[in-house]
């Protein structure tokens, strides 16, 4: 009989690979691990952009990640600068991230917030308020569709490795821009009423196009 060995006898090379039925990214070596907190491997923990559909995202720990990349977070805070705002739209997974972006201060009332009151013996009390706003349902299924939409313009289907995925679907300035707009379309509408200038993919194209490169874009 033929022993095989495990994991840990042999290690073999982690590839990463994507779910385009439900934008998961996982390893290809070690299926079946949760997602996207597998341990067995050593792919770093990441997410598939929300707004390009087309870069890995690094998630820097279980309670602090970005659903966007570094190009699509730089272009909501160049939109979001005039305004002296950090961010245009929040998109992170903790809400103290998303309260210096524009929307925070535009609908307060959507946004979680922290309550504090005193007690009559002295005590302070703290209270965390749930927002209103159900983005982060939209965004989960935005990036959804918008993943098998890349994929389905690209030819692919299933799950397959990321980096015939990348290969097939690059990234550019006018992909960058075009998801952008959609992604405000589908997750934060009130956008094209603050700033109408998103809705021009030509405009959108030339902002990305200042941006500085991300050395973390991959």
């Amino acid at each position: 009989m033929v022993s095989l060995p495990d994991h840990d006898d042999a290690p073999a090379a982690c590839v990463r690979v994507v779910d385009l039925d439900d934008a998961g990214l996982a390893c290809g070596t070690h299926p079946g691990t949760p997602r996207p907190w597998a341990r067995v491997c050593d792919l770093p923990v990441a997410s598939v952009c929300a707004s390009c559909a087309r870069r890995v995202v690094p998630i820097r720990h279980r309670f602090s990640w970005s659903f966007l990349c570094g190009t699509c977070s730089a272009l909501d805070r160049a939109i979001a600068a005039p305004y002296g705002a950090a961010a245009l739209t929040p998109h992170h997974g903790q809400a103290d991230e998303d309260r210096g972006a524009l929307w925070a201060r535009l609908f307060p009332d959507r946004a979680p917030g922290t309550r504090v009151s005193i007690g009559r013996d002295g005590d302070v009390h703290t209270q965390t308020i749930a927002g209103t706003d159900a983005w982060h349902a939209r965004l989960g299924a935005h990036r959804t569709a918008a993943v098998a939409a890349v994929a389905t313009a690209a030819g692919l289907a299933g799950t397959v490795e990321w980096t015939r995925f990348a290969a097939a679907a690059p990234t550019s300035p006018e992909a960058t821009a075009a998801g952008y707009l959609a992604y405000v379309t589908a997750v934060h509408p009130w956008v094209d009423s603050v700033e109408p200038r998103v809705a021009d993919l030509a405009w959108l194209t030339a902002v990305v196009e200042r941006l500085p490169a991300d050395p973390l874009e991959r």
